[in-house]
């Protein structure tokens, strides 16, 4: 049976006010390398982070050694620009994976810049 975050992660938010890819995708590495997040995960969900992790500092370091940047994050390359986009959506699928029962990992229903654990819409909770 696959583990899930507590009841305590409902209504968390771990990003808001950006939709910067660069950003999303460094939290959500982040989130995810914390040991409340990996006492959850499988071997198979850690290791792909890992890989994950590795291929965003590849990404990051292209891009400011090609000079595709305006600032040290900005990743401007269309090739690493898609790369950035499939990793993101593996690391969406991660954090809905451990998501806390009848929750999703998403934008807030509400704001679509707040990232975190959410109750579907359907959930009492929101009452």
């Amino acid at each position: 049976m696959e583990q899930k975050l507590s009841s305590e992660f409902i209504f968390a938010s771990v990003s808001s006010a950006t939709m910067v890819a660069e950003d999303l995708a460094q939290t959500f590495i982040s989130v995810l390398s914390d040991k409340v997040c990996q006492s959850v995960m499988s071997q198979e969900q850690k290791t792909l982070v890992q890989e994950i992790a590795e291929e965003y500092n590849e990404i990051l370091e292209r891009a400011e050694a090609c000079n595709y940047h305006s600032c040290s994050k900005d990743v401007s390359n269309e090739e690493d620009t898609e790369a950035l986009m499939w990793l993101l959506e593996a690391l969406f699928d991660i954090l809905n994976e451990i998501a806390p029962e009848d929750c999703y990992f998403g934008a807030h229903p509400g704001d679509g810049s707040d990232f975190g654990f959410w109750p579907f819409e359907d959930n009492p909770l929101w009452e």
